[in-house]
């Protein structure tokens, strides 16, 4: 079973013509589409690089996509959730098992009621606005004490859409990052990209 906190509200800083649907129904459509589906950055990453994270009693997946990362928590005998603006992200034998843990909601002003030990927010940010940056990261914040984030500095366009539509160094990401906790630089790699890995431990942020 799904939950959806999904808001219809219209909010600025997308453009002039689209609002927070318009912006979830470009990512339904993508994921509809195989050639999308091939990779989990967020699993890929807490495995290649397992040594520098914590075993958290609670954790959530913001932005999970395909929610591969769900299963391998699980595994690990994690508690977990996954949240993202789409409502058929999730492959079919992660919605199968752990549908129940999905919540499929607007990531830039979402409320789960909750907060968790640890956080992954892997290439999501620069799929965010510009203009919604800041309370993005306050809604983010307010769930979690810990946060890995991964975001990247490149173009992402697939069939004619752009998918990364805040582009900005490193040093401009670390400025926003600080506003909601204590940052750490990860010593993480993914070749041929410039991703930029952070460690925020969050402040008790309940904006």
């Amino acid at each position: 079973m799904f939950i959806n906190l999904a808001q219809p509200a219209r909010v600025s800083g997308i453009s002039a013509a689209q609002n927070m649907m318009e912006y979830k129904s470009k990512y339904d459509n993508v994921w509809l589409e195989p050639a999308y589906r091939v990779l989990c950055h967020s699993d890929k990453l807490w495995r290649d690089y397992r040594h520098l994270f914590p075993t958290p009693q609670s954790a959530l997946d913001i932005g999970c996509g395909k929610g591969q990362l769900l299963r391998t928590w699980g595994a690990e005998g994690i508690n977990c959730r996954g949240v993202d603006f789409s409502d058929n992200c999730l492959d079919k034998d992660i919605r199968a098992d752990y549908g129940h843990k999905f919540y499929q909601a607007d990531v830039t002003i979402f409320d789960l009621g909750r907060r968790f030990e640890f956080g992954m927010c892997c290439d999501l940010m620069e799929h965010i606005p510009r203009a919604l940056i800041p309370q993005t990261l306050k809604r983010i914040a307010a769930h979690c004490d810990t946060i890995c984030f991964a975001i990247a500095n490149y173009p992402s366009h697939y069939k004619g859409v752009n998918f990364h539509e805040t582009l900005e160094n490193k040093e401009w990401w670390k400025v926003h990052l600080c506003d909601i906790g204590e940052v750490e630089e990860m010593d993480c790699v993914r070749l041929g990209r410039e991703v930029y890995y952070f460690m925020v431990n969050t402040y008790a942020c309940t904006q």
